[in-house]
């Protein structure tokens, strides 16, 4: 359940076939707490619940002292974005950039065929305040 902590006393060392499972919501994660050292393989499987997401850092481990780094992030439920994992001599965190706006462009086809001209004057339209060139 996203928010809520596991704290684990001692030092922790993930292998290389670990499945690092978290669960995410719109504002925050599951994390686990480590009183020692953690040793990094493996991936991070990061499970999203429903809901509406922005750009935000999610702290995913916390231990006194990092080494290594986890091998493959997999998302589960996730919403549009761009995700990284990334690190400090401490904390292991999950950076989510939000996708702006719709994920494709419908076009909807016309019934006749568009002239080179007519296409150059409707991109020129577009992109009135970049510097386009059109030739036909």
């Amino acid at each position: 359940m996203p928010g809520t902590a596991m704290t684990i006393a001692g030092n922790l060392a993930l292998q290389s076939g670990a499945l690092y499972v978290v669960y995410l919501n719109g504002t925050t994660a599951t994390l686990a707490n480590v009183t020692g050292t953690a040793a990094l393989a493996g991936t991070v499987q990061a499970s999203f619940a429903r809901g509406t997401y922005l750009s935000r850092t999610y702290d995913l481990l916390h231990a006194s002292g990092l080494s290594g780094t986890f091998s493959n992030l997999i998302t589960t439920n996730a919403p549009p974005g761009l995700f990284n994992l990334d690190y400090t001599a401490t904390d292991v965190f999950l950076d989510f950039t939000a996708q702006v706006g719709p994920a494709r462009r419908s076009i909807r086809a016309s019934r006749t065929s568009p002239t080179p001209s007519t296409m150059c004057s409707t991109a020129a339209a577009r992109c009135r305040r970049a510097s386009c060139r059109c030739s036909a």
